[in-house]
C-alpha cells in the first residue's frame, strides 16, 4: 500500500509539472459531420475515428499509442513492485450491493481469481451461484450485461456480451438451480419481461444494424418460439433515437416510448 500511495503522490506532482510543459501530440484530422438534433445543429469533427476498421483510424491509434509510451518512458521512472501490488489489490473478493425480488436476494460478486463478475443469490441462508460467464467463455472476455428477473424471482433473463461489443446473447436461467431454460436469444439490445412471463419485449441489434445505422426494432417474443414468429411492436424513424416497450408493475398498462 505504501508503494501505491507514493505512486499517487508522484502522479499528482507530475501533473502540476506537466501543466507547464507544451506537449506536441500527434495531429488529429478534423472531418466535420453536422446533424440536426431537436432542431439544433450539432457538429462532430471526430466521428471518422469511430470506424475502427478504417486504415487511417488504425494508423492514428498506433501513433497515439507510440507517442504515449515514449512520453511515459522519457518522463517517468519505473516503480518496481507497483504492477504486482495493483494486481494483488484488484484480484480480491469484491461483492456488490444486494438487490431483491419477491423476498429473494441477488448480488454480483467477483471473487479472487475470477476474470468477470458472476451473479449469486441466497437460499435458506446459503450462497448459490446463479450464472457464471466464464462457463460460457473460459477466455474471460464475455461479461454479464443484462439481468432481468421475473416477478416471483424464480427465473431471470441473463444477457452476455463479448469484449463490450454491446450485442447481447440472452439466456433464461432458473435462479434456484442455475439451469439454462430453453433457447438462447441472440443479437439482443434490450430485454423486458411481459406481464405474461411466457413472453418478453425484445429489442434486437446486430452488427449489421450498428454498421448500417438501422433503427432498432422491438418485438413481442414468445419464449422458446421461432424468432420469425415475433410480433413487431415499435421502432424509431431515425437510428439515433430509441424506442422501448414495457409493462408497468403498478398498473395494467403497457407503455411504448420513443
Amino acid at each position: 500500500m505504501k508503494i501505491l500511495i507514493h505512486f499517487l503522490i508522484l502522479i499528482t506532482i507530475l501533473n502540476f509539472s506537466y501543466a507547464q510543459i507544451k506537449i506536441n501530440y500527434p495531429p488529429t484530422n478534423k472531418i466535420s459531420v453536422i446533424d440536426t438534433i431537436h432542431g439544433m445543429l450539432m457538429e462532430d469533427n471526430y466521428r471518422w475515428l469511430e470506424n475502427k476498421d478504417d486504415p487511417k483510424v488504425k494508423e492514428w491509434s498506433h501513433k497515439q499509442h507510440e507517442f504515449t509510451v515514449k512520453h511515459i518512458n522519457s518522463t517517468s521512472k519505473e516503480i518496481y513492485g507497483l504492477r504486482d501490488e495493483i494486481r494483488a489489490y484488484l484480484d480480491r473478493d469484491i461483492i456488490g450491493a444486494p438487490f431483491f425480488k419477491a423476498n429473494r436476494e441477488f448480488y454480483y460478486a467477483k471473487k479472487k481469481g475470477d476474470q468477470q463478475s458472476k451473479i449469486y443469490t441466497r437460499l435458506n441462508g446459503k450462497e448459490l451461484l446463479v450464472f457464471d460467464p466464464e462457463k460460457v467463455d473460459p477466455s474471460g472476455k464475455t461479461s454479464i450485461s443484462i439481468f432481468d428477473i421475473t416477478e416471483d424471482g424464480n427465473k431471470a433473463a441473463v444477457g452476455t456480451q463479448f469484449k463490450g461489443d454491446e450485442i447481447n446473447t440472452v439466456r433464461i436461467i432458473n435462479t434456484t438451480t442455475g439451469e439454462v431454460i430453453g433457447n438462447e436469444i441472440k443479437n439482443v439490445n434490450n430485454f423486458s419481461w411481459a406481464r405474461n412471463e411466457d413472453f418478453a419485449y425484445v429489442t434486437y441489434r446486430s452488427r449489421e444494424d450498428i454498421d448500417k445505422q438501422i433503427p432498432l426494432k422491438t418485438y413481442l417474443h414468445k419464449l422458446n418460439d421461432n424468432l420469425n414468429n415475433d410480433k413487431f411492436l415499435i421502432a424509431p424513424e431515425d437510428a439515433k433515437n430509441f424506442a422501448s416497450v414495457w409493462d408497468d408493475d403498478d398498473s395494467p398498462y403497457t407503455f411504448y416510448t420513443t
